[in-house]
């Protein structure tokens, strides 16, 4: 499945899950599940040059700024 029918999947489910509880942000997007991801393994103690490596980034500076880390 390429990039584009995933988005097209994540705004559709985001709209039925929309209905239900408007916290749900209806332009969902691939990108912001691996970012939401990354963020909770940073939260749930991982350390960055864990995280570095799963997100697959070749500098850690890379991670820092993906995460919002200064």
């Amino acid at each position: 499945m390429c990039q584009t029918a995933v988005n097209k999947q994540l705004k559709k489910h985001a709209q039925t899950a929309y209905a239900l509880c408007n916290e749900v942000p209806v332009n969902l997007h691939a990108h912001q599940i691996r970012h939401a991801k990354a963020s909770h393994w940073l939260e749930d103690g991982m350390n960055i040059v864990q995280i570095s490596f799963l997100l697959g980034h070749e500098q850690l500076q890379t991670s820092m700024v993906y995460l919002d880390i200064t």
